[in-house]
């Protein structure tokens, strides 16, 4: 008698194997569905012949074979699968085309093959929600394909460059919206991979992406764009298929005209007052401390009193001001007596007008005698000056307090003289605890350190990289300015993500007068990223789930569908058709697997209160006399959408699997800044061997799908879940959730 070992991971499979080698009259057969179960049989047992599929979990092809002949030294081997057809011999491509005209003739696999094209229907109608999301924003945006020929023009691009999709769908005229003459736009030269040709086309206005690897981002004026141009911020990034190969690329544009024809006014206004301030003489006069005679006077005291400058030469001070005599040689001989003196007077024009001035007047040697140099100010502008100052002053505050974004200011000396309403309601620290001090740290710092803001009034911009660990840049907008992201674990409940910017602010003369430091709380788009990367992964994952399990159904059922074409034995073929059956009934609990893992990750996180979760879950199922006791609060978690997924599958399990469950409990503690949501029964429990095979795809007495699909949704947000209950007291699921991802409201 000739003993065999057969391995092959797929139970259906390895039933299909039982009954055609069993056919051929070899009768001792032993059948194994992972490379542990072999090795355990070749324990006690010398086979006369091995035959394996090449991948069993836990090894691959070569080491499969190594470690079975190791066990078995002069044991012929043989590999089979009936999955690769590219792979396949003559005769295996025999029997694969008369399985496949098997398949064609039977209808209950027709209906398989009809819930399969169902799917990918649904796969193309995500795609055409993700185009219709594109169309729909408000954001004008293209996208162009490998051969630069436009397949997404949406609406909002439609109608800024006045050109409908229908002219430049299908096309490579894209260009035509931006330039009067054909030349590649920014997702042109990324699409053929010639970054280094960027400068060629916008030297110096362009910036590696700072938040899409390999994207690009640039400002730069189109004349021929509108009425008069237009100056466009625009970023381009390249589209990738899930091999990684590049198959577009996707520009979006945002109008910047208003922002920099600002910059440009203030610019401009800035050089006039300066060309004013410095070009301008001051008005200056040099007088005769013993007589009041004015003996010399400059251009700009000529302009100023309305008189030619020999008039003004031959005039007595008290023609100026009209004060008596007396008391003008008084004046005269304190002011000359000390080294300068500071007042204020009244000076009448040639015209007789009344002008308020101020002075500052001392002693000067003039031809061997002294003289009075007096600089005079004319306070009456300034006074005026004064009032709009006041007035920018008090509209400068009512825009950084009523502003919504945070920010606050510090003078030189890192005192806070601003600390806006927003950011008073975004740290819950009153300006009165800090307007005056500088102890604007406490916001984001458990202890004393710099602000980015402190930095740049200290002039420290070098130890930027040491005190943010690189995660601080130049900013791309402000000279001198610098913005950067972090996280601070100190601000809010849980912490808070922030994007912040911090820019010097000068005076007139360009000195270093403060700073101010503005914060956008980004907290939750950083959340939505990190769940959309763990959301593609887990895609990926379902594609290769979908072809593996579902082809080696397939293969399985084609097979029993031959031999119950091929035999007369009723009862034979009673038997094929039900094996048949039992597998077509697992392809549709794989396909409905996949309906619901293919939405994991489609819609962005969202908190959910766990208390109205669960007794929703619960009123849903057959609780039988099962009681439910929840004991969470007003716990909040940020979890992907099918977060009620996670608690179905908790409940229905502890009820089917518990046997003895009466009392199903959920309650929370903190433990080192996670939190541990606890869902425990008092059911047989969980076996040793068990608790971590229970998560694995395919494990258990039912679908085996549940546990898996759990972790898969709590990953998203970076949420785990184990098993550590006590066997034979019950089970315990502890759900682990970081810093950030909960809260009590």
């Amino acid at each position: 008698m000739v003993s065999v070992l057969y391995i092959d991971e797929n139970p259906a499979l390895l039933d299909l194997a039982r009954v055609i080698l069993t056919r051929d009259c070899l009768p001792d057969i032993d059948l194994a569905r992972s490379i542990t179960d072999a090795i355990g049989y070749m324990q006690d047992k010398k086979y006369d012949l091995i035959i394996s599929e090449p991948k069993v979990p836990g090894l691959y092809d070569t080491e499969l074979i190594r470690v079975l002949l190791g066990k078995n030294k002069d044991t012929p081997f043989i590999l089979c699968t009936f999955r690769g057809m590219d792979e396949a011999s003559p005769r295996e491509l025999e029997l694969s085309a008369a399985m496949q005209e098997l398949f064609a003739t039977g209808e209950e696999l027709k209906e398989k093959i009809h819930e399969l094209e169902d799917t990918r229907d649904e796969l193309h109608e995500s795609k055409s929600r993700l185009i219709a999301y594109i169309n729909g924003s408000p954001i004008p945006q293209f996208v162009i394909d490998k051969n630069h020929h436009v397949i997404l023009w949406n609406e909002a691009l439609e109608k800024y460059s006045g050109i409908p999709a229908s002219e430049v769908l299908g096309t490579g005229n894209h260009w035509r919206a931006f330039y009067p003459e054909t030349r590649p736009c920014m997702a042109d030269l990324l699409v053929d991979g010639e970054v280094s040709r960027i400068p060629d086309w916008y030297k110096g206005k362009y910036t590696p992406s700072r938040l899409v690897e390999g994207a690009f981002e640039a400002i730069d004026f189109f004349p021929h764009m509108g009425t008069g141009g237009v100056w466009l911020n625009f970023t381009a990034a390249v589209i990738r298929n899930s091999e990684g190969e590049v198959i577009g690329a996707i520009e979006t544009l945002e109008d910047i005209t208003r922002q920099k024809n600002t910059e440009f006014l203030l610019r401009e206004s800035e050089e006039q007052y300066r060309a004013l301030f410095y070009e301008n003489n001051s008005v200056s006069l040099l007088i005769d401390p013993d007589t009041g005679n004015i003996t010399d006077a400059n251009a700009a005291a000529s302009r100023f009193y309305g008189y030619s400058y020999t008039t003004l030469t031959r005039l007595n001070l008290s023609s100026i001001n009209r004060l008596p005599e007396a008391k003008i040689r008084a004046d005269l001989s304190h002011a000359i007596h000390e080294p300068a003196k500071h007042f204020f007077s009244s000076h009448y024009l040639s015209s007789g007008e009344k002008r308020f001035v101020e002075i500052y007047s001392g002693p000067i040697p003039v031809k061997g005698r002294p003289l009075l140099y007096s600089i005079i100010h004319d306070i009456t502008e300034e006074r005026k000056a004064e009032i709009k100052l006041r007035e920018n002053e008090a509209r400068l505050y009512s825009i950084v307090q009523g502003c919504p974004v945070p920010q606050f200011v510090i003078d030189n000396n890192h005192r806070i003289i601003y600390w806006n309403h927003a950011l008073e309601k975004c740290t819950r620290i009153p300006v009165s605890e800090v307007i005056g001090t500088s102890l604007h740290w406490r916001a984001f710092y458990d202890k004393k350190r710099p602000c980015l803001a402190d930095l740049l009034v200290d002039g420290a911009e070098s130890e930027i990289p040491t005190l943010y660990n690189d995660k601080v840049t130049e900013s791309r907008f402000v000279e001198w300015a610098y913005e950067g992201t972090d996280f601070f674990p100190e601000l809010g409940e849980n912490g808070t993500w922030l994007f912040f910017t911090a820019a010097p602010i000068r005076d007139d003369e360009g000195m270093m007068i403060g700073a101010i430091e503005t914060l956008e709380d980004i907290t939750e788009q950083k959340r939505a990223s990190e769940a959309l990367m763990q959301a593609n992964t887990k895609l990926n994952l379902l594609s290769s789930i979908t072809r593996h399990d579902v082809l080696n159904q397939l293969t399985a059922l084609s097979g029993y569908l031959e031999l119950s074409q091929g035999s007369s034995d009723i009862s034979k073929i009673e038997t094929y058709l039900l094996h048949a059956q039992e597998i077509a009934s697992t392809i549709e609990r794989q396909v409905t697997f996949t309906r619901d893992y293919q939405t994991i990750g489609i819609k962005n996180p969202e908190w959910k209160q766990v208390s109205l979760l669960i007794r929703e879950v619960a009123d849903s199922l057959d609780n039988g006399t099962v009681q439910i006791v929840i004991n969470t609060g007003n716990l909040e978690i940020y979890a992907d959408p099918l977060l009620y997924k996670v608690f179905y599958n908790l409940i229905e399990n502890s009820i089917r699997h518990g046997i003895t469950t009466k009392t199903i409990s959920f309650s929370y503690e903190k433990q080192e800044g996670d939190l541990l949501l606890i869902c425990t029964d008092d059911g047989e429990g969980i076996s040793a061997h068990e608790k971590e095979l229970i998560f694995e795809r395919g494990y258990g007495k039912n679908t085996g799908f549940g546990l898996f699909l759990i972790r898969q949704v709590l990953a998203i947000t970076r949420i785990d879940i184990i098993e550590n209950g006590e066997p034979g007291s019950g089970a315990r699921f502890v759900i682990r959730i970081p810093k950030g991802a909960y809260r009590n409201v």
